[in-house]
């Protein structure tokens, strides 16, 4: 038998795998019906520039993919940065490990995710060289985590599949997010990660061809959306009324609601001003809003006075179905964005849905019935459009859109899955 420390890649330029032992100072050809007897229990590693508990898409993503691979017999790993003061996370178990990092400061740029490991790197070059792992999936081209990652696992010969997050958006303050200096960095930086890789997961067919832009010719793509938990939906769609009971909501209102981060990026206080120019003539709707972040004070103080405004705090993941399933209509007003997972949310608990046309928003929607456009993030533009849409509301058809492309985790992990034995060269 061969050492564990078994790599694979797909070589597509002679159509056969390829296996390097450690122990052997030489490439084998490895015959496929040799590897489909082998023990499917790949380890592979994930590097994440944000985790839980921290709230947000990505930490949601990382999480649930983890979680529903390990069902499917795959060893998980994770590093994810920590930061070295301010973060308190709970005790992890063995094999989430939290790199101390230093995190860039949130201005002049909307960098404040971004970090780098206080010892350079050390410790995940440690973990990767000895950690005997089949394939490493890296979340996020932009990172510093990230970029570091590609580059050691394309020292030590490990297959390496990179999950683009999003397109542009380092201008929190332009539809589209682009900025100059980003676009520097990507024919700079990220077309020279995708030299380096094996593959691209991308969420959304325009989040895949932002990469293609940049990437060589024969690179893998694939095109694998985010998920959520459709049981918990499917299982309370007719609840709408027992949750509005619950979190004091009237049954004759129209229910407006906005789930996001409080970041100029997600459009908040051009919604927050919108919806104070609503109240003064549509007393007949109630506004839930569900978020956290840097401009929670200005919201609340925006906000706060209107009678018929639910302001929330982040809800537990197995509580926030119920927030959608009360709900009418839910507005997403981003500047950019990947695949937003509220807006899977939105779409499994059949809401008209309100939207800006940016990153991946316009492809999960294409077939998508009940929608309104809002052209752009501006607080005239969401107005109209959340005027139109109560004018129109009683012409809508309330639960027939079609959310039939809206996966279950479950479903991600699978074609997960499929494009991990393509790069490891494992033929099921």
């Amino acid at each position: 038998m061969l050492s564990c420390c078994k790599y694979f890649t797909f070589d597509n330029s002679v159509g056969h795998e390829r296996s390097v032992n450690p122990n052997i100072n030489a490439w084998l050809i490895i015959n496929p019906a040799f590897i489909s007897n082998m023990n499917t229990n790949f380890k592979v590693l994930h590097v994440t520039p944000l985790y839980m508990p921290k709230i947000g898409g990505v930490s949601i993503y990382v999480s649930n993919l983890a979680t529903q691979l390990k069902d499917l017999n795959y060893d998980i790993t994770i590093i994810a940065p920590k930061h070295i003061r301010k973060e308190i996370v709970p005790t992890d178990p063995p094999n989430i490990i939290r790199v101390p990092s230093i995190y860039f400061p949130d201005w002049p740029l909307p960098l404040k995710s971004a970090s780098i490991p206080l010892d350079g790197g050390k410790k995940i070059s440690k973990i990767i060289q000895r950690g005997c792992f089949d394939l490493i999936h890296i979340h996020g081209h932009v990172f510093p985590i990230s970029l570091m990652a590609i580059d050691l696992a394309y020292k030590y010969k490990i297959p390496c599949i990179l999950s683009i997050l999003g397109t542009f958006g380092l201008n929190p303050h332009s539809l589209g997010g682009k900025l100059g200096l980003e676009k520097t960095f990507n024919k700079l930086f990220f077309s020279r990660a995708l030299k380096k890789v094996n593959a691209v997961i991308g969420s959304t067919p325009n989040v895949t061809n932002y990469a293609r832009s940049y990437a060589p010719l024969s690179l893998k793509y694939f095109t694998i959306p985010y998920g959520i938990n459709m049981t918990q939906f499917r299982e309370n769609i007719s609840n709408k009324y027992i949750y509005r009971q619950k979190y004091n909501i009237q049954n004759d209102k129209i229910v407006i609601l906005f789930s996001g981060r409080f970041e100029h990026i997600k459009g908040i206080i051009e919604f927050a001003s919108a919806i104070k120019l609503l109240f003064i003539n549509n007393p007949n709707i109630e506004v839930v809003i569900v978020g956290e972040g840097s401009l929670k004070d200005r919201v609340y103080s925006m906000l706060s006075d209107i009678p018929n405004v639910h302001l929330l705090k982040w809800q537990p993941q197995d509580k926030l179905h119920e927030i959608y399933l009360l709900s009418d209509m839910f507005v997403i007003c981003s500047k950019t964005e990947g695949l937003p997972i509220a807006l899977l949310e939105a779409m499994a608990a059949s809401l008209h849905i309100l939207y800006t046309p940016v990153g991946g928003i316009p492809d999960v929607l294409k077939e998508y019935a009940s929608k309104t456009l809002i052209p752009r993030s501006t607080v005239e533009d969401i107005y109209n459009a959340l005027r139109k849409s109560i004018t129109d509301y009683d012409k809508f058809d309330k639960g027939q859109s079609n959310t039939g492309n809206v996966l279950d985790w479950k479903e991600v992990a699978i074609e997960t899955d499929k494009a991990y034995k393509q790069i490891i060269g494992f033929s099921s």
